[in-house]
């Protein structure tokens, strides 16, 4: 595989919070999503006088249905903050990562590389390195 060619997809870090949002308990919307998908499928939407649960079996089973897939996705939720900080922390150590392969590359370029121990200086002319890192580059930038 073309190392040149890979690009990480963009994470938008905005979705995850307007996901979180839409999940939270008692925002309000849930009850009128679930009320317009049962009616849009045709299910009995007559509820019980003085409290809120359907009189018709399998509306109150799609309704309690509902209920639990949004507890899990509720719970999954509750991970998205952690999942965001671990994406920005990424997302620096991408950047250190750019820079310390552009440096090389400036060396390389440069025709010398520096020994960090000795400052001993190499010349070079291995062209695989400085493709290889022209094409690292070019997949993180």
């Amino acid at each position: 595989m073309d190392a040149s060619k890979l690009k990480a997809a963009p994470v938008d870090l905005s979705a995850l919070d307007a996901l979180a949002e839409a999940l939270k308990a008692c925002g309000g919307l849930e009850q009128p999503a679930f009320e317009a998908w049962a009616a849009g499928y045709g299910f009995d939407m007559h509820e019980h006088p003085l409290h809120y649960l359907f009189l018709d079996k399998r509306t109150d089973a799609a309704r309690s249905g509902w209920n639990a897939a949004l507890a899990y996705a509720r719970k999954a939720a509750s991970t998205l903050p952690a999942i965001k900080a671990e994406i920005e922390a990424l997302r620096g150590e991408n950047e250190k990562m750019r820079g310390a392969l552009r440096e090389v590359r400036g060396d390389l370029l440069a025709g010398f590389i520096v020994c960090e121990h000795c400052g001993h200086q190499d010349t070079t002319s291995d062209m695989d390195v400085m493709l290889t890192l022209n094409a690292a580059l070019g997949a993180t930038s």
